[in-house]
This record gives structure tokens, sequence and C-alpha cells, in this order.
């Protein structure tokens, strides 16, 4: 985990797009078995995801002595949920999984405030109360994002799609943040949106909108598909990052199904000129950077 970390610091020092899409595929190297999923999937989500200060209570809570046989009783089952999770490596997706394990870790970091207050040092008396600071502080600076949360230890929710994908950041909850952006910039261009919204259509929200162009890089060869173009687009981090294997609305009442990560480059060549929240990443795209690009990729500008 300490190696994980030092490689993602490592990381942060790069700049440009092509190491920034490479940053996610590293860090799973360096844990992902090919063939499976991981067996430390939930342990290295809970690091991620946990705020900092409930880490530091909850080491405070295993230091403060040895574990009388009732509080052994109320860790079992949340040993038991770890072990069971991890041990499924086939649907290494979602951090909620291992939610039912929290409550019983907050009633043993309850074992703080057993007998007396003044059993506790001073300076640990502080420190437990830096905690809980620290807790509330974080939780009231990302609402109303809380499904994005990561803690400091990973970069923040800005940076969280480095390390978690899928549901641990992005269930498609930013489309009404997407549409209150659309209302104050768009005005009236079209859209391009790629949206990881399951069941949910962007039409609901009165955004109207067509699919980005697709773009696949291929190893040795020229890439395949359309490529970047100049205008306003709207890309789930999910696809970002290379999602696969799932349906998104076409703009058209239908639905499309994601084979290949079509939309990667706009990660790797481009900035965003805003997010939805953040699970929804928004471009501008002028002419004069996507025929930069297209160069870049071995594609013919759109100005010649």
């Amino acid at each position: 985990m300490i190696r994980l970390v030092v490689r993602r610091m490592d990381l942060e020092q790069t700049s440009s797009g092509v190491d920034r899409l490479r940053e996610f595929q590293l860090l799973r190297q360096l844990v992902h078995q090919p063939d499976h999923g991981w067996w430390h999937y939930y342990l290295y989500a809970t690091v991620v995801k946990l705020p900092i200060g409930l880490w530091v209570l909850g080491a405070l809570a295993v230091f403060r002595g040895r574990f009388r046989r009732d509080e052994w009783i109320v860790a079992a089952p949340a040993v038991a949920v770890f072990c069971l999770v991890s041990s499924q490596t086939g649907f290494n997706h979602h951090f909620r999984y291992v939610l039912p394990a929290l409550p019983f870790a907050f009633v043993l970091i309850g074992r703080l405030a057993g007998g007396p207050v003044a059993v506790l040092q001073r300076r640990t008396r502080w420190i437990v109360a830096a905690a809980f600071g620290w807790m509330a502080a974080a939780s009231l600076w990302i609402h109303p994002h809380h499904l994005s949360y990561f803690n400091e230890l990973a970069g923040g929710p800005r940076n969280g799609h480095i390390h978690l994908v899928d549901s641990n950041i992005d269930w498609g909850q930013d489309l009404w943040l997407l549409q209150d952006w659309l209302d104050e910039h768009r005005d009236g261009r079209p859209l391009g949106l790629v949206y990881f919204g399951g069941f949910i259509h962007p039409a609901w929200f009165g955004i109207d909108h067509e699919l980005p162009p697709r773009l696949v890089r291929r190893e040795g060869r020229p890439p395949q598909g359309e490529g970047p173009k100049p205008g306003l687009y709207a890309v789930s981090v999910n696809f970002l990052r290379g999602r696969t294997q799932f349906s998104v609305p076409d703009g058209h009442g239908g639905e499309v199904y994601v084979r290949k990560p079509y939309w990667t480059y706009f990660l790797a060549h481009f900035e965003p000129v805003a997010t939805a929240g953040h699970s929804i990443y928004i471009y501008d795209l002028s002419p004069e950077e996507v025929d930069g690009v297209r160069e870049r990729l071995g594609l013919q500008p759109l100005s010649e």
C-alpha cells in the first residue's frame, strides 16, 4: 500500500495529457491481476475513500489496549464482511459492498470513550478532537457530492478517478449540475455527451445531445474512428477512463452499447473547461487545438 501511495506522488509530477491517461493504468499494473480481480481491492478502496480522521480514530482505538472478549465479538462481523467481499474477486467494482462493516468499526472506535475521559492522555484527547473535526470539515466540504468523496491521501475527489471508477465516483448523479451549467453557457450550440447514467436519459432533463466522435488507439496501427472535432462536449469520468461494456443514451431515444474505449482521448489530449460535480467533465474544443491533436494522432487536420 505504501508503494501505491509513493507511486501516486510520483505520478502527480507528470503534466502531459498522455501521462494523465496512463496514471490509472500504472496504478492498475501495481495491484491488478489480469485474469481476475484484486483480492485487496476493498482494502485499497477503504484506504482512499474513508476520511483520514476516521483512520486516526481507528488507529487510536486499536492501540489503546488489548481488546476485551466482547470487543472481539463486535469486530468479528466487520472482519467477516471484508473477508467475504475480498474472496469474491469477480466483482471488484463497488465500495458500497463493504459499508456493512463500518457500523461495527464505529462501535469499536467508541472504546476511546470507555471509562473516565481522564484515562486518555491530554495529547490523545486533542488528537481525538482534531480527528472528529477533520471528519466534520470533510463532510461539509464535499456536500452534496458525497459519492465522489476521496480523502486527501488519494488527492481528493478531483483525483479520485485515478484510483477507482464505476460507482465509487460516478453513478450518473451529476446530470442536474450539467443541466445548470448548460443553461448558462451552452448558447444554443450542439452538445456531444456520453453519459454514465444507467436507465436515466439526459432528455428527461431537457438535454438534447449527440454522442461525441469516437477514436480508438491501436498499438502500431493508425487510430480507428472519426477522431476529435471542434465543439462542446461532456463526458462522464468512467468513459474518460476507458469504461466499456455499458449502454449509453444515443440522443435519439435509444441506446448504444460501448464496446471499446472510444473517448479516452479527451483525458489524454484536452483540458476541461469545467466539471459538473466530480463525475462529468466538460470540454469546449476550438478548431486550432483539435487540429494540433489530430496531427499528433496521425489524423488529417480538419482545416485542410
